[in-house]
């Protein structure tokens, strides 16, 4: 799960803790304790940090390098 995760950002940027268990074969349960034991207090936290990242990697992307 964690893998999927890691090559799809975006699965836990955007969904649910349900819609990340359907998506990865895992209980719901399975993807609030792989967030508690990446350091997290909760599922919600994780996400978080998804969504930044996705921000930060889609602000870079859309600078312009200068025509010489």
């Amino acid at each position: 799960m964690a893998r999927q995760i890691l090559e799809k950002p975006e699965i836990a940027a955007f969904d649910s803790t349900s819609v990340v268990a359907c998506r990865c074969q895992v209980g719901t349960s399975t993807v609030s304790r792989l967030a508690r034991h990446l350091g997290f207090a909760n599922y919600r936290e994780l996400r978080r940090v998804f969504q930044d990242h996705l921000r930060t990697r889609s602000q870079t992307s859309n600078v312009r390098m200068p025509a010489f």
